[in-house]
């Protein structure tokens, strides 16, 4: 597709800002002849509007025009397309089947636009928006913008990766802290440190007295550690395959304190991230004699997407956080739910 001078794929992703003035596209008709259509993006808000409203009536007091303007654009943009795009049936105004075609395909577009309007209304706005997975971090980061950011508020919220990582890429939240995938592109990402992988058992495992084991030591193991969904478990899932550990089997669980639960009742070995557990009502802690850490990065949409306070808040996050080192572990548990 062909948004006035600038090119929009159908899987483009919000977050990337488009300027526009129309829109060519191909939509095959019935007969599947080819219909090449420039059509504005009123044209297309108006279509999809009736099409979700059921009617034109209604459509029309939703987006707070006219019922004869509505009905013009609705004309011009079937005549441009030379094929009818909505029909009226015993259940109200529906899309045809090029008309529904012309609005999936238009869904990019839609989104663009949300983001467009997301990233407008966050330059008058005075609060900076941050989503993190649990990690100390965060505390220090938030005392540094309340610090150095006169007159800005500042909300905080706690999430799991994909979480944070869905809020950055729609415009939810300014900055997160979050484990970052490799294959992520469209962001600016520092990491700040790495957390190390621990394992627990109960009092009587033949482990208990130890203080250190290898990852190899798991193989035929039952574990309990976090559902695949997370991001804390997939780079454990790597370590595994990258130091060849077959596992006895895998419990998947979402809960830290279930997870601890089991592994104290002997139904396996608990495995987590985390930043300390040094007390942990009839556990063991073990570390890893392997480097079995998960990075944690600070995250922001790329500097052309970003308002000027985002842009401050980034700046202080480069510029102030220490970064690059191993955290220790040390007493209270932080556990991290990426």
């Amino acid at each position: 597709m062909v948004l006035g001078s600038f090119s929009i794929y159908s899987n483009i992703r919000p977050g990337h800002l488009i300027s526009w003035k129309a829109w060519a596209t191909n939509i095959p008709t019935s007969d599947g002849r080819p219909v090449v259509s420039r059509i504005t993006v009123t044209q297309l808000k108006y279509l999809k509007a009736v099409a979700e409203s059921g009617g034109f009536l209604k459509a029309a007091e939703r987006i707070n025009v006219s019922q004869p303007a509505l009905t013009r654009q609705i004309q011009a943009l079937e005549n441009e397309c030379q094929t009818r795009l909505l029909r009226r049936t015993t259940r109200g105004v529906l899309a045809t089947e090029e008309g529904q075609t012309l609005l999936d395909a238009a869904q990019s577009v839609f989104d663009s636009l949300d983001y467009a309007q997301n990233v407008a209304k966050s330059f008058a706005r005075k609060t900076l928006r941050i989503q993190s997975v649990s990690t100390p971090k965060l505390a220090e980061y938030v005392r540094l913008c309340r610090d150095k950011l006169d007159g800005v508020d500042i909300d905080v919220s706690i999430a799991t990766y994909d979480r944070v990582l869905a809020s950055l890429a729609c415009g939810e939240c300014d900055v997160g802290f979050l484990t970052m995938p490799e294959e992520e592109t469209g962001f600016e990402c520092m990491e700040m440190c790495r957390y190390p992988f621990c394992a627990y058992v109960p009092p009587d495992h033949d482990w208990a007295q130890r203080k250190v084991i290898s990852i190899t030591e798991l193989a035929g193991q039952q574990i309990i550690t976090s559902p695949r969904i997370r991001r804390s478990r997939q780079v454990f899932d790597d370590y595994l395959q990258e130091f060849g550990v077959q596992v006895g089997g895998l419990r998947e669980l979402g809960s830290v304190e279930t997870i601890w639960h089991l592994a104290r009742e002997g139904m396996g070995i608990g495995v987590l991230s985390c930043t300390g557990a040094v007390t942990v009502e009839n556990l063991a802690r073990l570390e890893f004699s392997e480097n079995i850490t998960i990075p944690l990065h600070f995250v922001a949409l790329r500097k052309h997407s970003r308002s000027r306070l985002v842009n401050a808040a980034v700046a202080i996050g480069e510029k102030y956080l220490q970064r690059g080192q191993e955290l220790e572990i040390v007493a209270d548990p932080v556990i991290l739910p990426s």
